[in-house]
């Protein structure tokens, strides 16, 4: 994890976090530099795809790392505790990092309070994902990948690591485990990769974010999304507000299948023939099709379509009868 300097300390509203580290094979109150070193990427790489998620729409961007993420991620290690072994953390409240990203915001109405942190935003994401909640907002492929890595770190480290707060009540005793993560594991599995869609639907900007849109499909649903500004103008995809349009762009799903975002670089107005694209098919859930199927098999036994239909008393010459 990065340090903050002194002088960044000084007047930076700060949230306070003890990580817990079980089952390390050091003793208690100390942890390998590789370890460390492993345990802090991952904890970075998955808050930075929780909060991008939040502020820009999705989990992975190409490109440098925006300074008010980068400062947002900015945590500071204060100490380290022996009960097994326990680390110290200061966090940046997004309020010092972040006021002007958060200000804007109308993503769903998810919006984070300015005493969030990184670790705030990510706690509220992992929470759905180990409540298997296949419709949640906060949550895409790229996110879920992110969480499996502590995982992988368990795996060669330790037993179990758990994040807590006094003050921060989204991380109160947040757990990761091998059963918790597995539970990210199957949700993971039924979230589609993202794939190049072609939608149809009506077409509004968000005046305050230059490139963020609004696109309500014919059947009530708002799909987010923003364009490519190095390819479409800002300024003359206004002249499309309010209109029906049809892009095409790289769709998020979310575990349910259903898309949560779309990136595109390709938007017109809408003709007739294009009609197909008002919708789309959702992506098939694997565990719920897995799901239907148990109970269709609970429910109905292929021998009933022969039960009372076999041959009974009937004689032989009435049976051979009937094959005449």
């Amino acid at each position: 994890m990065q340090t903050l300097s002194k002088h960044k300390l000084r007047g930076m509203k700060t949230t306070k976090y003890q990580l817990k580290i079980k089952g390390l094979k050091t003793p208690s109150g100390t942890i390998s530099l590789i370890a460390l070193k492993e345990l802090s990427e991952i904890l970075i790489e998955s808050s930075e795809k929780a909060l991008r998620l939040i502020v820009e729409g999705t989990s992975t961007r190409k490109g440098q790392i925006p300074t008010w993420l980068r400062e947002s991620l900015n945590f500071n290690v204060t100490g380290i505790k022996e009960g097994s072994t326990i680390l110290e953390i200061e966090a940046p409240q997004l309020v010092n990092t972040a006021q002007e990203k958060i200000a804007q915001l109308d993503l769903w109405n998810i919006i984070p309070n300015p005493k969030d942190t990184a670790l705030t935003v990510w706690g509220r994401s992992y929470k759905d994902a180990i409540n298997e909640k296949y419709e949640s907002e906060l949550l895409d492929r790229g996110l879920l990948n992110s969480f499996i890595t502590f995982k992988k770190f368990i795996d060669r480290h330790a037993e179990s690591i758990e994040l807590n707060s006094r003050t921060d009540k989204i991380i109160s005793k947040v757990g990761l485990s091998v059963k918790q993560l597995s539970k990210v594991e199957k949700l993971t599995i039924a979230t589609p990769e993202p794939k190049v869609v072609m939608l149809s639907g009506l077409f509004n900007i968000i005046e305050h974010l230059t490139s963020r849109f609004t696109l309500n499909l014919e059947n009530g649903e708002k799909i987010q999304g923003d364009f490519d500004k190095s390819v479409l103008d800002p300024e003359e995809m206004r002249k499309y507000w309010g209109s029906r349009v049809t892009l095409r762009g790289l769709a998020d799903f979310k575990p349910n299948g259903k898309i949560r975002y779309i990136r595109t670089g390709l938007i017109k107005r809408f003709e007739e023939k294009e009609e197909l694209f008002n919708t789309y098919l959702a992506e098939p859930n694997s565990r719920l099709f897995i799901e239907e199927i148990k109970q269709k098999f609970q429910r109905h036994s292929p021998l009933q379509d022969v039960w009372n239909k076999w041959p009974g008393n009937e004689s032989i010459e009435e049976i051979l009868s009937q094959l005449d």
